[in-house]
């Protein structure tokens, strides 16, 4: 496929560059500043460090690298934003991006606290055309204290292709009440994937924002596409869209949507015994394809013993019959002992 290719091509070019950056002789005297990090030691922006030092839209950051975003970053072309593994870089955000094409980020802390706007914006298009893009990835990163959307593609008739969150923590300031990814009035997704990942809401507010909306825009097939997957797996979900319905869909229990949920623990999200059904928009749809295994559902200190997705005869039980005990969800700490579901990160001798 072609966001194959082209996310592929990218991976194997930032090896190259992290190659490069490592094979350096060593010289005698004072150490030699790479030029990327003497340039963000002199406070160089995000812009700047894009325009000067990325290859083939691939921008490597050195280990620690610190940049504060102080106006939005507007971008037409495809960009990966790639920190160290080790010592990511961190990002202080205090204003995000806007962009029409892929825009995938690796290894980066981003603090959101000083965010007034969403994280990453879809730009404005003139007309009514469907607009394909890509990818919108996040891997290997954290971002913390997001007021706003994550994603925000309001009355814009973007189809994107792939939103893929793996092995990330999304730490949201539910005060604001604002959908995670929001594409109200426009566009919509072909495949949103959860993966090794944590999304959470604090503080515990009742009727916080929602987890994915294309609401009042057009459908998936309008767009061009063919399928749509929401897919939760190995993940923790803690307080999202508490009291609501999880998800409000342009149109729900269509044949081609597929809800996967598999491992995971989703803890305080939806309705009480309904999130799965929240995903279908609050709808029982009967021709919706469910992947449903493995898993463990709370809400208010207690076991969600099966939720209705269609028929009588369709009900779908939980797997694990355990309340899990969060050592500090209210300060982003979900490390439990209860059972082996849910992001690997917060596992901890689960019985």
């Amino acid at each position: 496929m072609k966001k194959s290719f082209i996310f592929g091509a990218a991976l194997m070019l930032m090896g190259a560059l992290s190659f490069q950056s490592c094979s350096q002789e060593d010289n005698a005297g004072s150490p030699v500043t790479d030029p990327v990090t003497a340039d963000i030691n002199a406070g160089a922006d995000l812009v700047t460090l894009l325009e000067k030092y990325s290859v083939d839209g691939v921008l490597v950051l050195p280990a620690g690298a610190n940049i504060t975003i102080d106006k939005t970053v507007e971008l037409a072309t495809p960009v990966y934003i790639v920190g160290d593994k080790d010592k990511p870089a961190l990002i202080t955000a205090k204003a995000g991006f806007m962009t029409n094409s892929t825009l995938s980020f690796e290894n980066v802390d981003v603090d959101a606290t000083s965010l007034e706007e969403p994280f990453i914006q879809l730009a404005v298009q003139n007309g009514t055309d469907p607009i394909n893009l890509d990818l919108i990835a996040f891997k290997n990163s954290t971002i913390s204290g997001l007021k706003y959307q994550f994603i925000y593609a309001n009355k814009q008739p973007y189809l994107v292709d792939c939103i893929n969150i793996q092995k990330s923590v999304i730490g949201i300031d539910g005060s604001k009440k604002k959908t995670t990814f929001d594409f109200n009035g426009g566009g919509n997704v072909s495949f949103l994937g959860i993966d090794e990942s944590t999304i959470y809401s604090v503080p515990t507010v009742a009727n916080n924002g929602g987890f994915f909306s294309s609401q009042s825009g057009k459908e998936v097939t309008d767009l061009g596409g063919t399928t749509q997957t929401f897919a939760i797996s190995n993940s923790t979900l803690y307080n999202i869209a508490n009291g609501k319905t999880v998800n409000t869909l342009r149109k729900n229990s269509q044949a081609y949507q597929k809800f996967a949920v598999k491992n995971s623990v989703i803890v305080n999200c939806g309705k009480s015994g309904q999130f799965l059904k929240g995903l279908n928009a609050g709808q029982a749809g009967k021709d919706t394809n469910w992947e449903v295994e493995g898993n463990c559902f709370n809400w208010g200190g207690e076991v969600i013993a099966e939720q209705k997705i269609g028929s009588a005869d369709d009900n779908i039980k939980n797997s694990i019959d355990k309340v899990v005990e969060f050592a500090d969800a209210e300060k982003g700490n979900f490390t439990q002992q209860q059972t082996s579901a849910g992001d690997p990160r917060w596992i901890a001798n689960a019985q």
